[in-house]
């Protein structure tokens, strides 16, 4: 992007909606592929700190989005927290907008809901580390005990990592758990949102996810870890006005004991599950609605194309 806006000399708009470096730091310091720690020390006075090969390739990920943006005219993003990491990574904080995701709500809320079906979670994400999909195993299994009739939903590709999938998978044997959780692969979700009472996301790093608003536009309340945007989409933002409840919980990151607990209170607490899903379905609409984003983008685009309104 930055040598496209320097050749082309037009302006550059950068839309982050996962903070980039958060993102690959998490992929760095969890790989494998860096036996050689020490590989790029080229210190001659052994300094207490010494940089791993590891660091040398964080720091760099920090310069391509440092270069980012310092060449973007605009720089966009999902939400407050957001920002002020970006402000802390280098981004001028005259250039950051905040937009939110949007989405279709009045299709997602037009979706019935089918009430024959057993007690059913899912997790809604691509089968990655950063997804933590282990912990939601481990949540099933805990949950499992308590609910026998459980069914448990992993919607999303698994191509992208193979050998992870072929861990959760060997989780899921080992703890005997083939009769209640199902991957799926990649699939339209709207086919599975009317069986589903409940979206659990136990990522470890995330923007603002489509699939708690998708899903709560169809008024699935969801249990998420406390990650990018989420516990503004499920509590509401600190200047919600009128405040109105929660849409679910925050539970801690890779705690599958407190996500089974909280999970088995919705699913149990019908009373409780109905209220959240009430109130997740009425924040959609009024604050992520694709038309406000579709909107904003717009006037962003105008402005930097000079079209005149």
């Amino acid at each position: 992007m930055s040598r496209a806006g320097i050749t082309t000399e037009k302006p550059c708009l950068l839309t982050e909606h996962g903070i980039y470096t958060n993102e690959r730091r998490i992929e760095v310091t969890a790989s494998q592929c860096y036996s050689d720690m020490n590989a790029m020390d080229m210190a001659v006075d052994h300094p207490d700190f010494v940089k791993s090969l590891k660091d040398f390739w964080v720091d760099m990920f920090a310069g391509f989005s440092k270069a980012s943006y310092e060449s973007a005219d605009k720089i966009i993003t999902l939400y407050e927290g957001n920002r002020e990491v970006q402000i802390l990574e280098g981004a001028d904080p005259e250039k950051v907008v905040t937009i939110a995701n949007g989405i279709d709500y009045e299709y997602y809320s037009k979706i019935p809901r089918d009430l024959d079906h057993p007690p059913t979670i899912a997790l809604i994400g691509r089968v990655v580390p950063i997804k933590d999909v282990k912990s939601f195993i481990f949540a099933t299994k805990i949950l499992k005990k308590l609910i026998p009739n459980l069914r448990s939903l992993i919607l999303g590709g698994h191509e992208e990592d193979p050998e992870y999938y072929k861990e959760c998978n060997e989780l899921v044997s080992y703890h005997k758990l083939e009769d209640v959780i199902t991957f799926t692969g990649r699939v339209n979700v709207a086919d599975y949102l009317p069986e589903i009472d409940l979206i659990i996301l136990t990522s470890i790093s995330e923007g603002q996810p489509l699939s708690i608003l998708e899903g709560g536009a169809a008024g699935i309340p969801c249990i998420t870890t406390d990650v990018g945007s989420c516990s503004e989409v499920i509590y509401g933002k600190s200047d919600e006005d009128p405040p109105l409840g929660p849409g679910g919980m925050i539970c801690p990151l890779s705690n599958p004991e407190a996500i089974a607990r909280e999970a088995y209170h919705f699913i149990k607490n019908k009373d409780f599950h109905a209220e959240c899903s009430a109130t997740i379905q009425n924040r959609v609409k009024t604050y992520y609605h694709q038309d406000k984003q579709i909107q904003a983008y717009k006037e962003l685009y105008d402005e930097y194309l000079g079209v005149k309104v």
